[in-house]
């Protein structure tokens, strides 16, 4: 079976944002990829789909828009149990007002990490977290393989 990432490149869906459950989550996708990132759509941990995975480093990103508000509980509970299996848990959260201004927060494993009006700044942000791990992973592995040989 085929990956909705494969199905896309592969032109099976014509329209990715058909595999969005909004235009901002397609928006985000579009960013990641323009950061030259690939995130995982959809991904299982069971009961759960994580909007954004990047599993080779345990971390996934959720994008809360309006709609999350009225299920604050269930998305705190969600966190902890992701982060009980390992994963670092980024959630940008739309609609937040700070100073009088209105724009995305975002935080990691509950903890803030950053707050701007501009979308594509806040991918930035996160692409650059994404980016740094998966060197210190790739780094760990190259020194693994350097001491077998």
């Amino acid at each position: 079976m085929k990956t909705i990432e494969e199905r896309i490149l592969s032109f099976e869906i014509q329209n990715p944002e058909e595999c969005f459950d909004s235009k901002k989550e397609a928006e985000i996708y579009k960013l990641f990829r323009d950061n030259y990132l690939c995130p995982i759509l959809q991904y299982p941990v069971k009961p759960f789909f994580l909007d954004f995975a990047f599993p080779e480093i345990n971390t996934c990103i959720e994008y809360d828009g309006s709609q999350h508000l009225k299920k604050l509980e269930a998305d705190k509970k969600r966190e902890n149990y992701l982060i009980k299996k390992g994963w670092k848990v980024i959630r940008i959260i739309n609609n937040c007002v700070i100073d009088g201004k209105q724009g995305y927060l975002v935080l990691k494993n509950s903890d803030s990490i950053g707050y701007s009006s501009d979308l594509e700044e806040i991918v930035w942000v996160i692409s650059r977290h994404i980016k740094d791990d998966l060197e210190v992973k790739r780094s760990v592995e190259r020194k693994e393989i350097i001491r077998i040989i």
